[in-house]
Order: C-alpha cells, then structure tokens, then sequence
C-alpha cells in the first residue's frame, strides 16, 4: 500500500522510503541484528573491548557509530586524517559490510579543524554519478593523527544500485 507524504505548513513534508515500512519490523530487525551480529561485527565489537561502542543502523546494518569510551581507535601518526580514516574503514571492511571498490564510491566532501586541533572529514557516497540518501562515512581526527571516532552509515554499491534512481526521459 502506498503511503501518504505527510504535510506540513500546507506542503509536502520530505519523504524518506526507507522509514516507510512498519516501525515494528525496524524493532524485529534490529532484535535479530542483536541477537545474531555479523562475524565482522563480533571482531570489531572484541578488539575494541568494554570500551568499545558499535551503534548500528537499523536501516543499512551498518555502523552508525564507532568509537571508544576510554581512548582512541588508532595510535599516533603522521599520516594525513583522511588516510588514517579510510585506512581505519578499510581494515574493517566485513564490520561496515563494504567491500574494497565501495571506497572509491567515497567522495570528501569536507574538512575543517576546530580550535582544539581535531579534524573533522566528511565523505560523501555516490551511486552513478548521484549521492546517495544519508550515507557516507564521518570521522574525527586528533592533531596527533589518532582517529577518535567513525560515524555515518555507508551502504554496499549492491544495495545502493538496487535502488539507483530512473528518471524519464526529457519532453521534447
């Protein structure tokens, strides 16, 4: 059944499909990703240890939030923050459920530094040529090189592609 866009101030309010689907079965998926974690999942889950925090997606299962209570993802390095972070993605493809050609999907879209030296580096993914909805990879730096944290949920191409957008044709 299709679903009516709600409206708000007299317009259409913004549509988001992937919501459109029961909350309870968002509640079930998310009780079986629980009970069940992807085998990358457990070993991201048990190198970072009790300190660890894994928030996942209920939409995409990927991670929304990785970082620690009690430190750093990484140690210190000189590398650039944009490396140490997709470096950091990279080394844990299976927990994020991407595979290696999914990184190129990966465009930066921003980065800044804030008054206390941490950087903050924002990516953006694109499906042919178009970005995909609310996904992408966010991730934080330290001056000294060491990623704090990871967030964002990006998606396997497989999954983006099957929802790849087909627009008409333009009217003569």
């Amino acid at each position: 059944a299709a679903v009516a866009p709600s409206i708000k101030n007299g317009h259409p309010a913004n549509f988001d499909s992937r919501t459109a689907g029961s909350q309870r079965g968002l509640a079930r998926r998310e009780a079986r990703r629980r009970a069940a974690p992807t085998p990358g999942i457990t070993r991201l889950r048990r190198q970072l240890g009790i300190q660890g925090v894994v928030s996942l997606d209920p939409l995409t299962s990927t991670p929304r939030t990785i970082s620690r209570l009690d430190g750093y993802l990484t140690g210190k390095t000189s590398r650039k923050s944009a490396d140490v972070a997709l470096g950091y993605v990279r080394s844990h493809l299976n927990a994020f459920g991407l595979s290696a050609a999914d990184l190129t999907t990966l465009k930066l879209r921003k980065i800044y530094t804030d008054v206390t030296g941490i950087r903050h580096l924002s990516w953006v993914q694109y499906v042919g040529g178009l970005p995909v909805f609310a996904s992408g990879v966010k991730a934080n730096v330290s001056g000294a090189g060491r990623l704090i944290s990871v967030q964002r949920s990006p998606v396997h191409g497989r999954k983006a592609r099957e929802s790849e957008p087909r627009l008409p044709a333009a009217a003569p």
